[in-house]
């Protein structure tokens, strides 16, 4: 249980035994994340000391993973310079060099480095052990994306299918990643009505299970398939159940779901239900405290601000200098401020 093993973690930091906490980072790390419990790994690595993390090559792959669900891709690659400086030392743990391997595929694909992504990616499909899920799953999603980018979309549909057929019903984990990943190739690729009913494929596949964060997901994405279709009543809707998971769902899409219904009940004339939504947006973004992120909220309030006719506000920022943005900066979000 996921409490006990937390109490467990917090009893030895309370004794300071940080030694056998993090031992028990490294034993549970994979069932939790199978589990989706990423922010209780990521609540104990803040737990322990830097000097302690960075001697570990699997605790320095958690916090990998870590930043890779928050879109933190800037702080890879330190991180898996660090792990690769380490194999030697750890030659008989395979698993190291798999995640180390996967990792790096999925930085060179967010960095729009498809052929480096494909290199490493493809090789990994027999080799990453099936109950470990959320390894196996976030494989796959990202295989497929690359493919979709080198241009090999057909490819990628048509492996996609082949591996739904090859996994049984109860597979939901696995397959929910195989279903999100045609969903995003129809994103990426303008196709709003295909995308739209691979989210509802996404959500009636995953409705009932514990799958908080993909449950999160299946409804972000039809909120952005609503606003695009200007269906605006919808797009709320689907916004403020993706909301709802504000502290499961990666954060670049919380973000999202709350620039989008803000701008939404903007367009409306809904201004002070818009201002509330806008004042979420800071407060999460204070939290997360991240230039990107900030840009985000700025780029929101800007274009409140036409709505409103205030447009010395929206040239006010424009005038800013912006963080240098990254490939990941252009995905499926609404709200780009490049």
């Amino acid at each position: 249980k996921e409490g006990n093993l937390d109490d467990a973690f917090q009893q030895y930091v309370s004794a300071g035994e940080l030694t056998r906490a993090a031992r028990l980072v490294e034993l549970y790390r994979h069932q939790l994340s199978d589990k989706e419990q990423w922010n209780i790994l990521g609540k104990w690595l803040r737990s322990l000391p830097t000097e302690l993390i960075q001697a570990s090559p699997e605790l320095m792959l958690q916090q990998a993973w870590i930043f890779l669900g928050n879109f933190q891709l800037e702080l890879l690659p330190p991180v898996l310079d660090q792990v690769e400086e380490q194999i030697p030392s750890h030659p008989e743990n395979d698993l190291i060099k798999l995640e180390l391997q996967f990792l790096k595929g999925t930085l060179h694909y967010w960095m729009g480095e498809s052929s480096s992504a494909l290199e490493l990616l493809e090789p990994l499909g027999n080799k990453i052990p099936e109950d470990l899920l959320h390894f196996r799953s976030s494989w796959a999603l990202h295989l497929a994306l690359a493919r979709h980018m080198a241009g090999e979309r057909e490819l990628a549909f048509r492996k996609i299918d082949q591996q739904v057929k090859a996994t049984n019903r109860g597979q939901v984990f696995f397959r929910s990643y195989l279903v999100g990943g045609k969903m995003f190739i129809h994103s990426l690729s303008g196709e709003i009505h295909e995308a739209s009913r691979s989210s509802q494929k996404l959500f009636q596949l995953t409705k009932g299970t514990d799958y908080q964060n993909i449950l999160a997901w299946s409804a972000y994405m039809p909120g952005c398939r609503h606003y695009q279709l200007f269906e605006l009543d919808k797009a709320v809707h689907f916004f403020d159940r993706a909301i709802q998971f504000q502290y499961l769902l990666d954060h670049r899409a919380v973000m999202d779901a709350m620039a989008g219904k803000a701008l939404v009940l903007g367009w409306g004339g809904k201004q002070e239900d818009s201002e509330r939504v806008l004042r979420a947006l800071k407060q999460f973004t204070e939290e997360l405290d991240e230039p990107v992120e900030t840009e985000i909220f700025h780029s929101t309030q800007a274009r409140l601000a036409i709505f409103k006719g205030d447009v010395a506000v929206a040239r006010a920022w424009a005038g800013t200098s912006l963080p240098r943005p990254i490939p990941a900066s252009f995905f499926i979000w609404l709200e780009v401020p490049w």
